[in-house]
This record gives structure tokens, C-alpha cells and sequence, in this order.
């Protein structure tokens, strides 16, 4: 299997998830941009992990080569960013705080997606996911 070569994008997808599990439970949300930074770790680490390969997977769906992991730091980064910007503003609405550091999650992992696929089809799945949160 090569499910190794998504582990940035099913790390990212995992801590969107658990955002809005966290923002429907928790009281405080003060702590949602802080996880939502320590929790983009996980998928930083993962594309590390990724560095140097040159392997394609999913029956040729899927290539990771040096110019999709470089591009995947990037993408991660610019979230890292785009969530540390928008921490103060989004704090003035409570409600959707959650939502908000998620979506900005899925079209990080669009834009993953989007740089790492080899097919038609799978690229415009993958500007979708990257456009609809947008």
C-alpha cells in the first residue's frame, strides 16, 4: 500500500476534523489556533518524511517527487501563517471559530492534493477541495 505517501494530507485532514469535534465541545476557544499550530506538526513531519522520494502511488494517481514536497512545505507554512494572522480577528466571532481554522485546513489540502496528483480527474477534485473553502 501507499497510503504512506498521504500521510501529510490524512494528518491535515485528521486535525480538521478534530477542530470542529474540539469547537463543539470545549468552552474556551481560545486554545483552537493553538492546536490548530502544534496540530500542523503532525503533517510538517510527515512531508519530511516524504523528502528525497521519487515514488508514485495509487496506480499512478498520486507522484511524490521533490517539487510536490517542496510545495507542500510551502502550503503548510502559508497556513501556518494565514491561521497566526487571523487568530485576533476570527476571536471576535465565538461560534464559528472552529470552522473557520478548518476550512482554511481542507483548502491547504486541496492545494496538497492538487500539487501531488497525475490524472484530470483527480486534479479537479483536488481544485475543488482547494476553492470551495475559499
Amino acid at each position: 500500500m501507499n497510503v504512506y505517501l498521504l500521510s501529510p494530507e490524512l494528518s491535515l485532514a485528521t486535525l480538521a476534523m478534530l477542530l470542529v469535534l474540539l469547537d463543539l465541545v470545549i468552552k474556551n476557544k481560545s486554545w483552537l489556533p493553538v492546536l490548530a499550530l502544534v496540530g500542523l506538526l503532525a503533517p510538517i513531519g510527515f512531508t519530511i518524511s516524504l523528502l528525497g522520494r521519487n515514488e508514485t502511488g495509487f496506480a499512478g494517481m498520486l507522484m511524490v517527487d521533490d517539487f510536490s514536497v517542496y510545495f507542500k512545505f510551502l502550503f503548510l507554512g502559508m497556513a501556518a501563517l494565514v491561521i497566526l494572522a487571523a487568530s485576533d480577528y476570527v476571536s471576535r466571532f465565538p461560534r464559528a471559530q472552529g470552522e473557520f481554522y478548518a476550512l482554511i485546513l481542507m483548502a491547504t489540502l486541496g492545494m496538497m492534493l492538487l500539487v501531488s496528483t497525475l490524472e484530470l480527474i483527480s486534479i479537479f477534485v483536488a481544485l475543488e477541495m482547494a476553492t470551495v473553502p475559499l
